[in-house]
């Protein structure tokens, strides 16, 4: 099966990157998503406790109800129950607000490194195909703001598109039993989605340093959307592996992306001129 192949020949150009990827021009490139990461994480701590406090003091005065009297009114009774447990409430919904908002950030930070990083994996993608075949680009300014313009347009889609089928999934849970059984099944589906949108935003650096429009960008990696899912795939593991080996898979996983993707893409484009080719014959 043609997926099949594809996915597991993105897994290997992936895997096949380490070569590059601890020699002189691409090793100083493993720091940069370390310290985005660690920028990243110290402006989002700082966020959810700030928010923490405020949420908890708001939550405070909402749950006192003041407007109500302690006695004449038909919510007296409500006020005079919540009164002894209104410190207890808001700290637990502050907390678990915040515990909602660190899931989010930490699903959010792996396409946010994509994003930040955009500028620099582009450069390692292009210095990738150099290593490969001696071609140049010459740097100019004006290409590069529209390089980056697009690469973070493409995250940014894929994240948002994400998040739209990750919450229309929790619609199915409304349903008993059945809707549960779907539900851990549409979980699948996410992974493989997650894969997809990773291993696009990675070949697409090679796509528009070859100046393919977005439509011909799309029309070829949905062609080999297994070899996207297979990038992808490697990309979310090391990106995903908890505690301090989630720290060493985020030095490596964007630039061994960036590098595996520029490789395959080269036979990629190799394949489409052999196609035509042959079309012609």
């Amino acid at each position: 099966m043609k997926f099949i192949s594809d996915f597991f020949q993105g897994i290997q150009y992936f895997i096949n990157s380490s070569q590059l990827i601890f020699t002189k021009p691409f090793r100083f490139f493993l720091l940069y998503p370390l310290l985005a990461k660690l920028i990243f994480w110290i402006f989002a701590i700082w966020g959810i406790f700030s928010f923490n406090s405020f949420l908890k003091e708001e939550l405070l005065q909402l749950l006192q109800l003041n407007g109500i009297p302690e006695k004449g009114s038909w919510l007296s009774g409500v006020k005079n129950t919540l009164h002894p447990h209104t410190k207890f409430l808001s700290s637990i919904i502050s907390i678990l607000t915040s515990v909602l908002i660190f899931i989010f950030l930490s699903t959010f930070n792996k396409y946010l490194l994509l994003i930040l990083l955009s500028p620099i994996l582009s450069i390692i993608s292009e210095r990738t195909e150099e290593e490969m075949t001696g071609n140049r680009y010459p740097f100019r300014i004006g290409k590069f703001l529209k390089d980056l313009v697009r690469g973070l347009t493409i995250s940014i889609r894929n994240m948002l598109v994400e998040y739209i089928f990750f919450f229309l999934g929790f619609l199915l849970l409304f349903f008993p039993v059945a809707g549960f059984i779907l539900f851990s099944i549409y979980q699948v589906f996410l992974i493989f989605l997650s894969w997809y949108y990773f291993g696009f935003a990675l070949l697409d650096y090679s796509c528009e340093r070859h100046d393919y429009g977005l439509r011909h960008s799309l029309s070829i990696i949905r062609k080999y959307k297994g070899i996207a899912c297979g990038l992808g795939s490697i990309y979310w593991i090391l990106i995903s592996i908890p505690l301090f080996g989630e720290w060493i898979g985020i030095c490596l996983a964007p630039a061994m992306g960036a590098i595996g993707s520029s490789k395959v893409f080269l036979l990629l484009i190799n394949k489409e001129n052999d196609e035509k080719l042959r079309e012609k014959i």
